[in-house]
């Protein structure tokens, strides 16, 4: 549905008629809950300081909002509450111990996935540790990923060091950016999994595991299996990384379109921005298109 709002100011002496200008800007109250997992407090491993904060601030940029661990929690907490559409992507690659309390499926994480949640991580294996406040962590191997997200199988030994495939449901998800493979997971359940990018051997390199019966849109997205740190290419650009966040769900913008254009008594026209129009000019009519 459009719905178009105008506001008007006068000036004495002319005719104005308008609409020029595009932007793009964040809806308050349009339902989708976008934020980035970020605290100097926490370690991180392949996505090293330097790309974790470059991450944060694109991201903070981009209209997410940037949370601490004891933000995250609460706001995990909200979402279990409220069920609202929601993204939250991990600039750190190290899950804080206040989401991952315990090592099971009833942690604050995965509650947070059932309930229809969706998180982005990229670089080191998930949960292979888990991040503590004093910048130490705790070695929990396999058994993270085995215990929380029910992948059992991973190892660090698999690699096959080679650049990744994207696939169709890569590519719809918005992947664009290749990398070398170093960290592919195993899949023992296909029907629960999308893969994104597979390595030269077709392991899954990149995929989203689903935790809500029929939806193919939310759950644990993993994309970059390989050290951002030591990589000579860039780590993941923030296009992928919001398409890849924001795929399915609802759209967050309005585009402002506003074109204005004078018309003098002598009927010379003038265009430009609002405030640069000329002082003979009688009103100013600006549209606001929501889409």
């Amino acid at each position: 549905m459009k719905t178009y709002n105008y506001f008007k100011t006068s000036q004495p002496a002319c005719f104005v008629f308008m609409l020029l200008l595009l932007v793009s800007v964040p809806v308050p109250g349009w339902g989708v809950h976008l934020a980035a997992y970020y605290d100097a407090r926490y370690p991180t491993n392949w996505a090293d300081e330097n790309t974790a904060t470059e991450v944060r601030d694109d991201l903070a940029s981009a209209g997410y909002e940037i949370l601490d661990a004891d933000q995250l929690k609460a706001w995990m907490d909200a979402r279990l509450a409220d069920h609202a559409a929601s993204v939250v992507v991990f600039c750190q690659d190290i899950a804080p111990e206040t989401i991952v309390e315990t090592l099971t499926a009833e942690c604050t994480l995965r509650q947070y996935l059932n309930a229809g949640g969706k998180i982005v991580v990229y670089a080191d294996i998930p949960l292979w540790y888990v991040g503590h406040a004093d910048n130490t962590r705790t070695n929990w191997w396999a058994f993270g990923m085995a215990g929380i997200l029910d992948i059992p199988g991973m190892n660090w030994n698999n690699n096959t060091n080679s650049e990744v495939t994207i696939t169709d449901a890569g590519v719809e998800w918005g992947l664009t950016q290749t990398w070398t493979s170093i960290r592919w997971t195993p899949v023992d359940d296909p029907d629960a999994f999308t893969i994104l990018a597979t390595d030269r051997n077709g392991n899954a390199a990149a995929w989203v595991k689903h935790f809500v019966p029929v939806d193919r849109t939310r759950g644990f997205v993993r994309i970059f299996d390989v050290d951002v740190w030591r990589e000579t290419v860039n780590p993941p650009g923030i296009e992928d990384l919001l398409r890849v966040a924001e795929y399915g769900l609802p759209k967050p913008v309005c585009r402002i379109r506003v074109m204005a254009a004078s018309m003098n008594k002598r009927g010379s026209i003038y265009h430009g921005w609002p405030e640069l129009l000329r002082p003979h000019m009688m009103c100013i009519w600006v549209g606001i298109l929501m889409m």
